[in-house]
């Protein structure tokens, strides 16, 4: 979609935002809307390149709206919502009570906000696409390896900083791509991959096979022991052919989040530095880039982050400190 967006493209680039939104929807109800505040954003900016003022207003105002929805502390009640929802023995009134909590949790954060994101509706010609991070990897457990689970790799550098040809400062605007909270939810909504019913069936299968070899031991009858042998193998071939294992392919080359930073750039050389910051807001390491900007109505830069590890950190800040 960016790449079509870049090349003018605007009504396919649009296509593939919109498909983008789709499938991170559930399909099967409107509960879980997407919640991909980039899509959207980049959907407003389609809108807004074709003249159509309205369709921009509603995307932008989803988008911001999906940055309050993935935020940590929206996402959280969201799911103790959806564990009570989900009991057998829920309190109405209760639940109720935390969707107003949650709404009011929301507002507050969209208000808190509203600074940090003010440059995304700013007049800007180029985004500067920031990756960070190790994206997550998908590993097995259960009996059988039935139950898909997601290991997170979360990055000890939290905030950034870009300078713009030496002279200008800008915040790097995170919360609208967070690639690790887009892998484990769908619309906002837990995913638990859990193959259950296969894992049983094998398990069944399994059993009965065991069963019919121990009634095969303690029959007399020989013609009823091998009938019962024969049985029994053929419920353990059908237990070992049942593949109850969940997919654990993911693409390894994704980050853990995409940051955003909107420009409004003069055609040349441009030279971008981003200071990379702990949770402590401790410089860890700076890294510089450079960017050729043309004239054009829309352009991306792709900047990617050399993932290190927290010992390597540790090397940066003794570095640092010296």
């Amino acid at each position: 979609g960016l790449l079509l967006l870049e090349e003018g493209n605007i009504d396919n680039a649009l296509a593939c935002f919109k498909n983008g939104q789709i499938a991170d929807s559930d399909v099967e109800s409107d509960a879980f809307r997407t919640d991909y505040g980039l899509l959207q954003f980049l959907e407003a900016q389609c809108h807004r390149m074709r003249g159509e003022q309205i369709e921009y207003d509603q995307l932008m105002s989803r988008s911001v709206e999906s940055f309050a929805k993935t935020h940590p502390l929206a996402f959280e009640k969201r799911q103790i919502i959806a564990a009570k929802d989900s009991g057998s023995t829920s309190d109405e009134q209760e639940i109720e009570q935390l969707r107003a909590s949650l709404a009011e949790a929301e507002s507050l954060i969209n208000q808190q906000y509203l600074p940090y994101q003010q440059p995304l509706t700013q007049a800007h010609n180029t985004l500067l696409l920031i990756w960070m991070g190790r994206s997550p990897v998908m590993d097995r457990i259960g009996q059988y390896g039935e139950q898909r689970v997601v290991v997170k790799t979360p990055t000890e550098e939290c905030h950034f900083e870009v300078q713009l040809d030496g002279t200008s400062w800008h915040d790097v605007i995170r919360g609208f791509a967070d690639i690790q909270y887009q892998a484990t939810t769908r619309g906002g909504r837990a995913m638990d991959n859990v193959l259950a019913d296969q894992a049983t069936f094998k398990r069944t299968a399994s059993e009965m096979g065991n069963a019919f070899f121990d009634a095969a031991g303690d029959t007399a009858d020989p013609n009823l022991a091998l009938a019962l042998l024969f049985m029994g193998a053929v419920s353990h071939g059908i237990s070992a052919a049942t593949n109850v294992q969940a997919d654990t392919r993911c693409w390894k080359t994704l980050p853990e989040h995409i940051a955003v930073l909107p420009l409004q750039l003069t055609p040349g050389l441009h030279s971008v530095r981003i200071d990379c910051y702990d949770s402590c807001l401790n410089l860890n390491r700076s890294v510089d880039y450079e960017i050729v900007a043309n004239d054009s109505d829309f352009q991306f830069f792709s900047l990617v982050i050399p993932t290190i590890g927290c010992s390597e950190l540790n090397a940066v800040e003794s570095h640092l400190s010296q």
